[in-house]
């Protein structure tokens, strides 16, 4: 059912897709989803941030929606500009959420209509999506004080749930420095703050970064090629600030440009240089500081929860029919056994069984990557223990895991790039394998998938042509040989540094 909210009085019917005089476009599937959502509109006119959240959604033609889905309070899709309100929470949360979701509205109308289809490089991404969310919940976060001064206290709750270091930040601020809410001082201490919630920024991270290369690697695997990479647009911080904060913030800028803005997990930043190299693209996230330098147990559940997970899955389940075996760890040891035992494994399979071996050894390794990572990340303060025999286990776990590490992350790497660029030049494949940065054992392995498990032979290397070199170039970035010396030169200095300190408190 599609109708107009008429933002001088009430709803009239209309044509679907058509709104009436200067109403907003709205569409609900029944009656109860239609009465939620007017009741929320009609609220918003109590506010001035609400009004003006009516103006430009009635202005900029955008279409409001009520939907049941997971998690998130609601979304804007700037492909059809359309805002989508979860039917799961309250008509409070429906409120700061339009709020919110129609500034993206507005961001997107000044970054212009093709901004849409852009692939931004990934310095401007970082900075673009950053600064966007933390703008619209300025934005949210205001129209829930405006609804506090009429005394409806059910907004301002409901947002503090979701993010109650923001009412926190602001209202230690506003003890110390006194400011009007819904002045320009107040918007900037709402933007600062929120990037203050390092738990905050790494879900964003998830959501704008990680899912979407991590999709892209999924589905270059699966289908055995990698899309052609499209040109890289960039925007500078000032462009960056005149779409989000630049009308209230002074310092815009340069606040956007600091380690506030542009920090990074070692989670993210490990899966973009493994995705990335795998794929044969150039990203480089040495120029972006460490939000959070440890991977933990809940950094291990978000990669269980994407598509590389499914590719792991849907293996095993193959492989469980194809060999009788029960367990899922038992399917996952056999990726692990030595070439002979594989190959005595494999010899009756077919084709599809033998590409389901192939990608579960390859998903299976990239997440004991992570899980290495994490283990090392659980023992690296016992390296500065006074106890010795602790302080020695956690070292010979650490050189034990990173060596490890090495020739996982070189498997995933190249055997990914493999699958991406078998079918566009199989002569490929034996100039990446012969590669001097791969250990003994990783060539062994990478010939065993690419003759046994493809029943092919390996073609005689031929000339590459430019656009293969630039991404073998980019694909070997990527390997151990390059990365490890540098994290393990970083660890170094700050366990070194960590134990200088413990031994000056001794003494």
């Amino acid at each position: 059912m599609s109708e107009s909210f008429d933002n001088t009085s009430s709803v009239t019917s209309s044509k679907k897709g058509k709104s009436i005089g200067v109403g907003i476009k709205v569409e609900c599937n029944n009656d109860a989803q239609k009465r939620q959502l007017m009741r929320a509109l009609n609220k918003l006119k109590k506010i001035p941030t609400g009004v003006e959240t009516l103006k430009n959604l009635s202005e900029l033609g955008t279409t409001v929606s009520m939907a049941v889905f997971g998690g998130a309070y609601g979304a804007y899709d700037p492909v059809n500009n359309r805002i989508l309100l979860n039917l799961l929470y309250t008509t409070d949360h429906h409120l700061t959420t339009l709020v919110h979701e129609a500034r993206h509205a507005v961001q997107y109308n000044r970054l212009g209509k093709d901004s849409v289809y852009n692939e931004y490089d990934m310095n401007t991404q970082v900075r673009l999506n950053g600064a966007m969310e933390a703008d619209a919940q300025v934005f949210a976060f205001q129209a829930a004080k405006e609804f506090e001064k009429i005394g409806d206290m059910g907004p301002l709750k409901a947002l503090d749930k979701s993010s109650p270091f923001l009412l926190n930040a602001y209202c230690r601020e506003k003890a110390t420095e006194d400011f009007q809410d819904g002045s320009d001082k107040s918007k900037t201490v709402l933007f600062k703050s929120f990037f203050d919630s390092k738990k905050r920024m790494a879900s964003y991270e998830d959501a704008y970064i990680n899912n979407e290369i991590l999709s892209t690697f999924s589905k270059s695997l699966t289908n055995g090629k990698v899309s052609e990479e499209e040109k890289k647009c960039t925007l500078t911080t000032a462009q960056i600030a005149s779409f989000t904060c630049g009308e209230y913030m002074s310092n815009a800028v340069s606040f956007i440009d600091s380690e506030n803005v542009t920090s990074l997990t070692k989670k993210t930043k490990n899966i973009l240089e493994i995705a990335s190299s795998a794929l044969g693209r150039d990203v480089d996230v040495s120029n972006f500081a460490t939000l959070k330098d440890t991977i933990d147990y809940k950094d291990i559940g978000y990669l269980n929860s994407t598509p590389v997970n499914d590719i792991y899955k849907n293996s095993t389940n193959v492989l469980k029919e194809a060999t009788r075996l029960q367990k899922e760890e038992d399917v996952s040891s056999l990726y692990y056994a030595p070439i002979e035992e594989q190959n005595e494994t494999v010899k009756n399979f077919d084709a599809d069984t033998c590409k389901a071996f192939k990608l579960g050894k390859i998903t299976a390794k990239f997440f004991d990557y992570f899980r290495n990572l994490s283990a090392m990340s659980e023992v690296r303060l016992a390296v500065t223990s006074k106890d010795e025999e602790r302080r020695k286990t956690a070292q010979n776990i650490i050189e034990n895991k990173t060596k490890e590490n090495q020739e996982l992350r070189d498997y995933v790497i190249v055997s990914t790039f493999i699958e991406t660029h078998r079918e566009k030049n199989p002569s490929l494949i034996a100039r990446v394998i012969d590669l001097p940065e791969i250990s003994d054992k990783v060539k062994k392995e990478l010939l065993f998938d690419n003759t046994v498990l493809t029943k092919k032979q390996i073609a005689s290397t031929a000339s590459l042509t430019e656009d293969e070199e630039k991404s073998l170039k980019a694909m070997r970035k990527g390997l151990s040989s390059n990365i490890m010396k540098e994290e393990k030169a970083k660890t170094t200095a700050v366990l070194t540094k960590r134990l200088l300190l413990n031994q000056a408190g001794r003494n």
